[in-house]
């Protein structure tokens, strides 16, 4: 975040107001080339939803003025990408990557033999409602579900909360035999989603159970790791 650093390229990842705009425009003046990075899809109005995210009025023109201004436009997933290239000729697909350096664990086979499998969910607190409409159905199944995040989401239903850190994440991981990814799909906010939630499960052997988001079904019938529904 050194805005006088020396360089010949400036990333812009998770920030595109007014602000990072006139430090965009500055930087360009001094000859750096922007980059313009998203995770997330703001090239469509969603609407937004419980817990604050979303996409509104707001943060399209953010965006198209951050895409005005950069040279390239780097994406988390194909869908995005797909979306930033009706609005900049130079865009490009970076889908996340998975640091085996740090998610190096590798699920015990025999744990699959268990006679009642457990189901792991991770993501921030906002996102847990997404889980509201399968949970009867992991209750009815007798199937435990652990909820890796920021915070308790006091859910009105049966779950194991286990507190998110970078440090022990690889290592709960592993305490699950199932990953569940349900995403309503009736929004493009959703559908821009990266890979990265099932991918760390994927990544130690932990297959994904996850709604047909893109890079889901991309990384689900490349690696056979898990199922789509």
């Amino acid at each position: 975040n050194d805005e006088d650093a020396d360089a010949d390229l400036a990333v812009f990842v998770r920030w595109q107001d007014k602000k990072a705009y006139r430090l965009a425009r500055r930087l360009k003046k001094k000859g750096q080339r922007i980059v313009f990075d998203l995770c997330v899809n703001y090239f469509d109005e969603a609407g937004y939803f419980d817990g604050g995210y979303g996409t509104g009025k707001r943060e399209l023109e953010d965006c198209s003025r951050m895409a005005d201004v950069a040279d390239v436009i780097t994406c988390a997933s194909d869908f995005i990408a797909e979306r930033a290239s009706l609005h900049h000729p130079r865009t490009v697909c970076l889908s996340d990557s998975i640091d085996n350096n740090h998610f190096w664990f590798v699920k015990d086979a025999e744990d699959f033999r268990r006679p009642q499998l457990r189901a792991s969910f991770s993501g921030v607190v906002s996102k847990v409602k997404e889980l509201e409409p399968i949970l009867p159905l992991l209750q009815a199944r007798d199937v435990p579900i652990t909820i890796i995040t920021n915070r308790d989401p006091n859910l009105d239903a049966s779950y194991r909360f286990v507190q998110w850190r970078y440090e022990t994440f690889p290592l709960h991981i592993l305490a699950s035999e199932l990953c569940l990814a349900h995403r309503s799909l009736d929004n493009p906010y959703n559908k821009g989603h990266s890979l990265f939630k099932i991918g760390v499960f994927m990544a130690q052997g932990v297959p994904a159970i996850a709604s047909r988001v893109p890079a889901y079904e991309q990384i689900i019938k490349s690696e056979t790791g898990g199922t789509l529904y």
